[in-house]
């Protein structure tokens, strides 16, 4: 595939190279299987969705039986849960460890996405599976919240005393 966009394939029994388009995993919150290898080239997206429902994220799953390559990108949309709570979303059911890794986004690192921030790791669930856990901003990101959102008020404030 070297453009546009699959979605809401419940299946696929042949290896599926993805040179650049987006790879949309469904339907609705669900898992697609691939039977053979993946391969998320550089140009390429993965697009994974969730909703929380009764206080339990459900969320989209990419499922291969074959040799995982990742080199695109990842996008997350949606509530992927509570802080901390580890979400499968690259199920390799192979024995092989996953070859590279999503854009920028090596082991262990912290990443936004959605609104969200995350962190993702490579050797997750049963040691070679895609993971990411919903993780509290750094502190030094919530100071600035804190800065920015006193700042506004301080502004509203001072504009208010301006025409009084």
């Amino acid at each position: 595939m070297t453009g546009g966009r699959l979605e809401n394939v419940g299946s696929m029994n042949i290896p599926l190279n993805v040179a650049g388009g987006t790879v949309a995993v469904g339907p609705a919150q669900g898992t697609t299987l691939i039977s053979g290898d993946f391969t998320l080239g550089a140009l390429a997206t993965l697009s994974l969705d969730s909703v929380t429902l009764n206080q339990a994220a459900v969320h989209d799953r990419l499922a291969v039986t074959g040799i995982v390559n990742l080199g695109g990108t990842l996008s997350l949309e949606g509530d992927f849960g509570p802080v901390g709570v580890p979400l499968t979303i690259l199920d390799n059911q192979g024995t092989a460890p996953i070859v590279g890794n999503f854009l920028g986004l090596p082991e262990g690192s912290t990443f936004s996405s959605g609104g969200s921030q995350f962190q993702i790791t490579y050797a997750g669930g049963t040691g070679n599976d895609v993971v990411v856990s919903v993780v509290v901003p750094e502190p030094a990101s919530l100071g600035a919240i804190v800065l920015a959102m006193a700042g506004l008020l301080g502004g509203r404030r001072s504009r208010r005393r301006a025409r009084g």
